[in-house]
């Protein structure tokens, strides 16, 4: 189905299909990326992606109607809350 996967950087490997038409990139090996790439410990790295996550999901929910549909990346300052 496939040519043998290039290594695109650390964690990610594009598999192009024989006929050159279509690409995959995979990241982490199909694995969680957020465990499979991170550096520290896997409760510390846990911690910090689901409080991104849940930042993120405040931030699109605070601009719904406001941001065109497709992916957006969203910036640091975008979720980042002062301290308490």
């Amino acid at each position: 189905m496939s040519a043998p996967a290039v290594k695109r950087r650390p964690f990610v490997e594009e598999y192009i299909s024989k006929d050159g038409g279509k690409s995959v990139i995979v990241l982490g090996e199909g694995r969680l990326i957020n465990l499979a790439a991170a550096e520290g410990h896997p409760a510390s790295v846990m911690d910090m992606s689901f409080a991104n996550q849940a930042l993120s999901a405040e931030y699109l929910v605070k601009q719904q109607g406001k941001l065109a549909a497709g992916v957006h990346v969203l910036l640091r300052k975008s979720i980042k809350r002062s301290p308490a």
